[in-house]
């Protein structure tokens, strides 16, 4: 995501809008943090279209993220680091 200072994006405006439209989401800063991102009209309607996530009262994260594309079987896997930690120095 391309980030924009706000006077930067103001000045630029209509590039701005052009590189959301074609390319991806354009994130809007102030002062260093982040404030707004400028979306096409696509991307908003297909985020729109997507059922809200909400967990079952006493569900998991895991359990609440398992209908979405992210929680479906082989899409990734999390593995445990098993190496011992390293020896701090003090």
């Amino acid at each position: 995501m391309a980030t924009w200072g706000l006077a930067e994006a103001k000045a630029k405006f209509s590039e701005v809008v052009e590189r959301a439209e074609r390319h991806e989401p354009q994130e809007i800063t102030r002062n260093g943090k982040p404030v707004a991102v400028i979306v096409s009209r696509e991307e908003w309607e297909a985020r729109k279209a997507m059922p809200p996530i909400r967990p079952a009262k006493g569900m998991s994260a895991w359990d609440a993220m398992r209908p979405s594309k992210l929680g479906r079987a082989g899409d990734f896997t999390a593995e445990r680091d098993r190496t011992s930690a390293r020896a701090a120095k003090f």
